[in-house]
């Protein structure tokens, strides 16, 4: 129940950004925003009850959820996790599309082999 929720919240999100011509970016999970710091983009992992994002390698300090959000705007912008590309174009509104639009031919349905 509560993954319908998620999904039917993200596509009302998607259609109110379409209608307003706003984009829509999701950060891949793989990319862990609560654990990068958004100054350096040095990973380190933390337990869920340390609130407060404090970076061993450049000593950036900031509340654990700001940072995340921090880390989440550098994805959308495409400077990766880090402020180290900070002179990187930002992503472009233009749709982009790859492949042709060649229809593709229904399969016939067959008994699998015995």
């Amino acid at each position: 129940m509560l993954d319908v929720g998620i999904g039917n919240l993200v596509s009302l999100i998607r259609y109110k950004l379409d209608e307003c011509g706003g984009v829509f970016v999701e950060v891949p999970l793989k990319i862990a925003p609560s654990q990068v710091c958004p100054q350096c983009g040095h990973k380190k992992k933390k337990e869920l009850s340390q609130h407060v994002h404090n970076c061993d390698k450049c000593n950036f300090v900031a509340d654990r959820d700001v940072a995340a959000a921090m880390v989440m705007l550098n994805y959308a912008k495409g400077l990766g996790t880090s402020l180290s590309n900070v002179d990187a174009e930002p992503l472009s509104k233009a749709p982009q599309f790859c492949g042709g639009l060649r229809k593709v031919q229904q399969m016939k349905r067959q008994k699998p082999r015995t």
